[in-house]
């Protein structure tokens, strides 16, 4: 790995992860401001809606008052970040149109105070518009990457996990009533599939990531000769990322699994996949926060101070067993 990150510090035009790389230098260093100003926000809104919805018994005036601090700070901070937008250029800007639409989406979808007006909300309504916005989100921005990045692979992993939640969802109304078993069933396999190909794409995608140096692209073009980084170390944030994401996968597809013959599992079972779901989610917050937050420290960028939540949410698997 080393040697291929020498190869990539010197020569990062050849890498070319996003399809639009390599063609004008500035534009890529804008783009990659930008981006990762964006992802970043989407973190901490996610981070936000993770620990609102999941931890709502630990929401007490000190975290409330990080709730107001992180909402108000990551709005100001879209709104800078939008304008920036302004100084790119083609795919550049298409392409950042495209994910800055989709992260206005998830900071007003995830902002429990201003969501008064949809506490009638059914939850079917809520989830579907929610998971219409992710796969439509995921279809346009699939076309700006090349074929040998993970990230590809993690977008199209997620996009079949999105589809999986979507069957979960009817398979959970279709599960308590006798008459509709068979859609039940066919809600429940429609489901495993679905995380069975997201298991198989992100492994496609982190094979491609063992053998070049796409996954380190945007630290390099990024890098400024800040030392607090090192790309090992954004390339170790993304390992990480890969391997929590395969943990949720794996756990959620054997958990339907066992709903086999009818049977349905224990509820002491129910509580554990809830709480080490929960416990991923956080974690994914927690790892993409500092990979944005990473290539920001290397453009020398000033970002807000952003407190994430999910680490006083993130327990292990013995503090659940004692607690339960």
């Amino acid at each position: 790995m080393e040697r291929g990150l020498t190869l990539a510090r010197t020569n990062w035009r050849r890498i070319n992860q996003m399809n639009f790389y390599g063609k004008n230098a500035q534009q890529d260093r804008y783009f990659v401001e930008i981006r990762n100003c964006l992802e970043l926000i989407y973190w901490v809104a996610a981070d936000i809606d993770h620990f609102v919805e999941s931890k709502p018994e630990l929401i007490d005036k000190k975290v409330l008052e990080i709730i107001f601090q992180n909402s108000t700070q990551l709005k100001n901070f879209y709104s800078e970040t939008e304008e920036k937008i302004n100084v790119l250029k083609g795919p550049h800007k298409e392409c950042a149109l495209v994910l800055a639409d989709y992260i206005k989406s998830c900071i007003e979808e995830f902002d429990f105070i201003q969501n008064k007006d949809r506490e009638e909300e059914s939850d079917d309504v809520k989830y579907s518009r929610m998971f219409d916005a992710d796969i439509n989100f995921r279809d346009k921005f699939d076309k700006y990457f090349l074929k040998t990045d993970v990230e590809l692979y993690r977008l199209r992993a997620f996009k079949h996990f999105t589809l999986a939640l979507s069957s979960l969802i009817d398979f959970t109304a279709f599960i308590g009533n006798n008459s509709e078993l068979s859609l039940a069933e066919n809600k429940r396999a429609q489901a495993i599939k679905h995380i069975c190909d997201a298991e198989a794409i992100l492994k496609i995608g982190c094979r491609f990531m063992e053998r070049n140096d796409a996954s380190t692209r945007d630290f390099f073009i990024a890098y400024s000769g800040n030392t607090q980084f090192s790309a090992q170390q954004y390339y170790q944030y993304q390992v990480e990322f890969n391997s929590i994401l395969q943990e949720l996968f794996f756990i959620q597809r054997n958990f339907y699994s066992q709903f086999d013959n009818d049977q349905m599992p224990e509820d002491t079972e129910f509580k554990l996949v809830d709480f080490e779901t929960e416990k991923y989610y956080g974690q994914l917050n927690q790892i993409g926060f500092e990979i944005s937050k990473i290539i920001l420290a290397a453009m020398n960028k000033d970002i807000p101070n952003f407190i994430l939540l999910s680490p006083l949410a993130n327990k292990n698997q013995l503090d659940f067993i004692k607690v339960k």
